[in-house]
């Protein structure tokens, strides 16, 4: 399917595996002009070179940690001298931690927090202003941000503290025709949930109405749609990708 994202310019977070290097790829293939992000330098590297074989128009790299705003500073002025501005934005990086909250160091708290929100904030926070009119900022929630999760306080909160910060930035950015939506990923064969599924992949699979667990690629195509035309009016809405696991509103 094509998305019409052609020459689009697009930042990237967490681009060296998971749902945000299956999202590069669909986006390279549609021949969008990326910037990817991520602390492994590597890693990094390889995703680019596959977004340069699969269509990329081109593609610019970033291996930094953003919870140091000096460095969110630092890809902001990439962003304006390789790209002269912005399109897209999807800030997919994020953590989760295990800790029951009686047990939950304060440093366990914060990490997640700098990671998952404040990072997301200070992005959207430096990278707005440069957006052109009509762009499209996609974040990142789950199904643990809309109904809890016994065992990782710390990663709910933080998720639903996402949606929060979406929906008020819709109403600073909207007249400006920028929309911003969030993902809500379920169980998703991510190395982020390779622990869960070890435990119980085959019961959530089970417990599932499609019977089974979702793909990265399935989440990058609804990220793809969100960033489309194809959903000029969809604003400040929640899309839940999770196989019926949590229907819930």
């Amino acid at each position: 399917m094509k998305w019409d994202l052609e020459h689009r310019r697009a930042v990237i977070t967490g681009a060296a595996n998971g749902i945000a290097k299956a999202t590069a790829l669909l986006l390279a293939g549609e021949g969008t002009r990326l910037v990817l992000v991520d602390l492994d330098a590597d890693k990094l590297a390889a995703t680019a070179d596959e977004c340069r074989t699969a269509g990329a128009e081109q593609v610019e790299t970033f291996a930094a940690d953003l919870t140091d705003g000096e460095k969110v500073h630092e890809l902001g002025d990439l962003v304006r001298d390789s790209m002269d501005g912005l399109d897209l934005l999807i800030p997919a990086a994020g953590i989760i931690g295990r800790d029951p909250i009686d047990q939950m160091p304060d440093e366990h708290w914060d990490r997640i927090m700098n990671i998952n929100v404040r990072a997301v904030f200070q992005l959207n926070r430096e990278l707005l202003p440069q957006m052109a009119d009509g762009g499209s900022v996609v974040l990142f929630s789950s199904d643990a941000g809309r109904r809890g999760s016994p065992g990782k306080a710390a990663y709910a909160t933080a998720k639903a503290a996402i949606v929060g910060l979406a929906r008020s930035i819709v109403g600073e950015v909207g007249r400006r025709q920028i929309r911003v939506n969030i993902v809500a990923p379920g169980f998703i064969d991510t190395r982020m949930n390779a622990q869960t599924f070890a435990e119980k992949g085959d019961v959530l699979a089970d417990e599932t109405p499609l019977g089974r667990n979702g793909r990265p690629e399935e989440v990058a195509s609804v990220i793809a749609f969100l960033c489309s035309d194809a959903s000029s009016f969809v604003n400040g809405t929640i899309v839940p990708i999770n196989g019926g696991h949590y229907m819930a509103g």
